[in-house]
């Protein structure tokens, strides 16, 4: 090798769950590096890229499907799953995960919610419930002290006065739902700093579950899938980017044995060639692009034969770019995929919204308003040798993701408005990023 690992991001939360939900501001491109009004108009169909960073986001020979997607105001997490479900039990799990000791840091007794700090919620009933499901889950009746818990998080969740960090820490333990305990990791993160929860505490145990998994995964290969995902909620629970390189040091060799060695692989999917099928079916019928196909399968061409075995990577693709870190994540199925360093536009130039990806170009040439195009592989053309456009809307056109040959601008504040990644990273990444592919960008 949420690169996001996320899809439904994002984090990845000391990345991701710092990547509390925003509003939209906009963005302004660029021309030439001089600044430029944004365009309210959709570029027309089949359009070149004129500026790179700022360019017409539909490219000759790439095309665009769909209509506009609007930004949202309201971003979801970049691995957000989906909400809690009031009155599911929890699960308890007995894979050895620590325990929630039944004293939190300082506080006015072993069970009261004000021993994370937690700011009194607006009713007495409310208050009592808490420390009633915080005292039955402590006194060791973990699977009904987990169903009171989650009624007073799916309650309180939503109100920023209420700091729900102690009830969250306890199910974080119990929980076994993957986008759930994603949720979870998301809101401590976001709560640290206002309650007395160490979140490196969190993340030790959870790498300390990821890593007993995966001692036990050659010998039990389905449980490559959830190793993959405790991998993802450590990322998620990083304080910082010490932790977050510790996960990615045990991550990455991990998927590129599991998902890209071109091996069997229990995180794949299988699929027999059939008379008469391509590639470019294959990867419409999977959600996937040819690429991936090809990479995940070691392929020097386009041509297959019947009944030959592919390994397919199958899931929802989604990307998160952090500004302040200047990082992209890919996540699949909101599981850490792709971390990478970017690039980001002058004076702040790249906006903050989300988008879909309307165009892919290999080998883009530059087009700049009239100027002669810069074809590819000449040093003046700064979109490197892969072009992610995204959709233009009724706010911003000409944005997208894109290559660069200029190491030292990876970073740093250097281009127009476009988010950059080293040619080859975009190169990977491209492969897995089909037509459609949302794409939130973060402060």
């Amino acid at each position: 090798m949420r690169t996001v690992l996320v899809v439904g991001g994002a984090a990845l939360c000391g990345a991701l769950g710092v990547l509390a939900v925003q509003s939209f501001t906009g963005g302004s491109a660029e021309n030439d590096g001089e600044p430029a009004p944004v365009s309210l108009v959709s570029s027309p169909q089949g359009a070149e890229p004129s500026d790179g960073d700022a360019s017409g986001v539909t490219a000759r020979g790439a095309a665009a499907d769909g209509a506009p997607a609007a930004p949202r105001a309201d971003l979801p997490r970049l691995m957000g799953g989906p909400r809690f479900n009031p009155g599911r039990a929890a699960k308890a799990i007995d894979d050895g995960a620590a325990a929630v000791p039944a004293v939190l840091p300082s506080g006015d007794g072993p069970a009261g919610p004000d021993a994370v700090g937690a700011r009194p919620a607006a009713s007495k009933r409310f208050e009592e419930e808490r420390r009633t499901a915080l005292a039955t889950f402590d006194r060791g009746d973990r699977r009904l002290g987990a169903t009171l818990l989650e009624g007073i998080y799916a309650e309180g969740r939503d109100q920023p006065e209420i700091d729900l960090s102690a009830e969250v820490a306890r199910l974080l333990v119990t929980e076994e739902s993957f986008p759930q305990r994603l949720e979870y990791a998301d809101y401590l993160v976001r709560k640290q700093g206002t309650s007395g929860v160490s979140i490196s505490r969190f993340h030790d145990e959870q790498m300390a579950r990821a890593q007993r998994l995966l001692a036990r995964v050659e010998g039990e290969p389905d449980l490559a899938s959830s190793v993959w995902e405790e991998l993802t909620v450590a990322y998620a629970l990083a304080a910082d980017a010490s932790q977050r390189r510790t996960v990615l040091a045990i991550l990455e060799p991990f998927l590129e044995r599991m998902v890209f060695s071109g091996r069997y692989s229990p995180l794949l999917r299988s699929h027999t060639v059939s008379s008469g099928e391509s590639l470019e079916r294959i990867a419409r019928r999977y959600g996937t692009t040819v690429g991936a196909v090809k990479r995940l399968n070691k392929l020097a061409s386009d041509t297959i034969q019947p009944r030959q075995r592919l390994r397919v990577l199958e899931g929802t693709v989604r990307i998160a770019v952090l500004k302040r870190e200047f990082r992209l994540f890919v996540t699949v199925n909101d599981r850490l995929l792709f971390d990478r360093p970017v690039g980001l536009g002058r004076d702040n130039a790249t906006p903050v919204g989300v988008f879909a990806i309307g165009v892919r170009q290999e080998n883009p040439t530059w087009w700049r308003p009239g100027e002669a195009p810069l074809p590819p592989g000449d040093p003046r053309n700064v979109l490197g040798s892969r072009w992610l456009g995204f959709r233009d809307t009724d706010e911003l056109a000409g944005f997208g993701i894109h290559g660069t040959s200029d190491a030292a601008s990876i970073g740093k504040e250097s281009s127009a408005g476009c988010v950059r990644l080293r040619n080859e990273d975009i190169e990977l990444i491209y492969d897995f990023v089909p037509p459609g592919t949302e794409v939130d960008i973060r402060p």
